[in-house]
């Protein structure tokens, strides 16, 4: 499994793993290419590689960080909105578990800045060589999805948005969003013969694109 943490509540890898149960898992740890140049991100930003006692799909790796992020109250209390005030953003990344996702571990190329960091990649052993089976807690999907739109609406309702009553709905293994909300400005950042790839509003993620010859569904990787 990757611990995948993006600027997270945490002084130090070994804090996030205590807080998550874990004290005794060994660990690598790979510090992001931002970690500590940032002086804006006080926060703990790095990949934490574990193993697992034995095989587990990565639909319920999806569904452990995702409960990880509720049932762990450090990491609960920094769940945000993303930009566009529809979606959560998770301290501990759930995507990570998707076999499509790509990690990068390289370490950062600086060029006339000294790096902060005195080892960018490293083995942490405990006493633990893996993650016992007996620790992992897996809830049902459709209750862990519930969590997520009552999170949305709590956090929309803290800044006088209006409830978020659209639902998403299953056509053909796609699980689609109808009368999601208006968004006034994008960005296209690719165009093909077969596809244009855009992103919306002010954010960065350049993950949404439709089919040139199909555009009545907007995709989002």
């Amino acid at each position: 499994i990757c611990f995948d943490l993006d600027n997270a509540p945490f002084s130090s890898p070994n804090e996030f793993m205590k807080a998550i149960g874990l004290p005794n898992v060994s660990y690598v740890v790979q510090y992001s290419a931002s970690y500590k140049i940032n002086p804006a991100k006080k926060g703990l930003s790095a990949h934490i590689f574990c193993l697992f006692e034995h095989a587990i799909s990565p639909k319920n790796i999806e569904a452990y960080l995702l409960n990880l992020n509720f049932e762990t109250p450090v990491l609960e209390k920094a769940i945000t909105l993303t930009k566009s005030l529809e979606y959560l953003h998770f301290p501990l990344d759930i995507a990570v578990a998707r076999n499509s996702q790509i990690i990068y571990i390289a370490p950062p190329i600086l060029i006339n800045i000294k790096d902060p960091c005195t080892k960018r990649i490293e083995l942490v052993k405990r006493s633990q060589p893996y993650i016992p089976a007996s620790s992992i807690t897996l809830k049902p999907i459709a209750a862990l999805k519930a969590k997520v739109k009552e999170k949305i609406n709590a956090l929309r309702a803290a800044q006088n948005l209006p409830v978020q009553k659209s639902k998403i709905k299953v056509v053909n293994d796609m699980e689609i969003q109808p009368n999601a909300a208006e968004v006034s400005t994008y960005t296209i950042v690719e165009q093909t013969d077969e596809f244009t790839r855009l992103t919306l509003g002010d954010g960065d993620s350049c993950a949404y694109w439709f089919f040139n010859n199909d555009f009545e569904i907007l995709r989002n990787f």
